[in-house]
């Protein structure tokens, strides 16, 4: 029983973290006590694009807000940039920021776990 309430304060954290609602938190909360992952990912996937665009401030007293949270105003401004070139090129603001760093000479890490994240990859190397 341990290991499942160490798995639910570990999801707890990371939803609060990333910046989720009470909502989204308690239905993804909700979900993994019922049936496991597989539930919450299906409201973390219909929630992703606020929780991957939006800027939202990391709880106060952590490193991540420290580092970040008096930053958030300028960043705000950015992302909204970056879903407007997205929006007229019908890609995502994470893909814009991709295609301007490989444009600029550089080589961005991104992360891919699936064939979708390796097609969004291609798709942020087209547009550069």
């Amino acid at each position: 029983m341990a290991h499942a309430s160490d798995h639910r304060a570990l999801l707890l954290q990371n939803l609060k973290d990333a910046g989720c609602d009470n909502e989204t938190i308690q239905s993804c909360l909700s979900q993994f006590i019922r049936n496991g992952s597989a539930g919450m990912l299906r409201i973390l996937f219909q929630h992703r694009h606020n929780l991957l665009d939006t800027a939202y401030p990391f709880p106060e007293g952590t490193s991540r807000g420290e580092a970040y949270n008096p930053h958030l105003k300028e960043l705000e401004a950015l992302i909204q940039e970056l879903r407007s070139i997205g929006a007229a090129r019908q890609t995502s603001p994470a893909q814009v920021a991709a295609a301007w760093a490989i444009a600029k000479g550089s080589l961005p890490i991104i992360g891919v776990t699936k064939v979708r994240q390796v097609e969004e990859a291609a798709a942020a190397y087209r547009l550069s």
